[in-house]
């Protein structure tokens, strides 16, 4: 008497994984800065100052809006995170 074979699914990893991992922007507030009724987030990216509005982006991550009091800037990636760049 011999054992019945048992097919079993092979089960294959994904080449992209369909989670979302949880980033981190590659750069840090230096400044809020105001001109006139400008108001302008200044980050340091790779040793270099940015300046950047509402609707710029830097290294994936787009400016949404200003905090209140201007104590950071929001910002989201291409995946919809949302993150707080706030002032040291």
């Amino acid at each position: 008497h011999r054992p019945a074979k048992i097919k079993t699914a092979i089960r294959k990893r994904p080449v992209h994984s369909t989670a979302t991992k949880a980033s981190a922007p590659n750069f840090t507030l230096a400044s809020i800065d105001q001109w006139g009724d400008k108001t302008q987030a200044v980050v340091r990216h790779n040793g270099q100052l940015y300046t950047l509005t509402p609707g710029s982006a830097l290294s994936g991550w787009t400016v949404v809006e200003f905090a209140d009091s201007h104590a950071g800037v929001y910002i989201v990636n291409r995946h919809g995170q949302r993150r707080l760049l706030a002032l040291d």
